[in-house]
């Protein structure tokens, strides 16, 4: 299992079913294997847990597939949120030049070894950038109004329940 997906596949998991993630830890024997995490059975080390509750409650519904198929929606979703970055960044920008260089950079990026090792390990850190180009896009391309500052009021708040690890939802 990719190690960060899985630690928010079982979080999710543990918040569905009224355990908290954050304190868990898995007993062989005992416990099933819906909730087995190869780096959060140890007693002596503290709980490798590290989404927030809203980010476990986001991926609820998908936590409860199957491990293979959560891997490959995983990437599906992480190649996705890079296409809808791609997109909001080349409609930001009204110069031929900027439009070519950011494709050929997007292109090139999914070849750097930090991508790779995000897709293998199914780690998350597309989510905060993504809902930050969302925000650039709503503030600089959305006519000022309700909508925009609902819009980006609604990205802000995602924006900050998915890294804060003490909010309460």
């Amino acid at each position: 299992f990719p190690l960060d997906l899985r630690n928010r596949v079982v979080g999710a998991r543990l918040m569905h079913d009224g355990i908290s993630p954050y304190f868990y830890k898995w007993k062989p024997g005992k416990d099933s294997i819906r909730y087995y995490d190869n780096e959060n059975f140890d007693s002596f080390r503290v709980s490798v847990m590290t989404a927030s509750p809203f980010f476990h409650h986001v991926i609820g519904p998908m936590a409860e597939l199957p491990q293979a198929k959560i891997q490959l929606w995983w990437v599906g979703v992480q190649h996705a949120l890079l296409l809808i970055m791609v997109v909001l960044a080349l409609l930001s920008t009204d110069k031929e030049r900027a439009k070519y260089i950011l494709l050929t950079f997007a292109a090139l990026f999914l070849y750097t070894d930090g991508w790779k090792m995000s897709i293998q390990n199914g780690q998350n850190y597309l989510f905060i950038p993504f809902l930050a180009m969302c925000l650039f896009y709503i503030l600089v391309r959305i006519p000022v109004s309700k909508l925009q500052a609902a819009l980006a009021g609604s990205c802000t708040i995602v924006l900050l329940l998915i890294r804060d690890r003490k909010s309460v939802v």
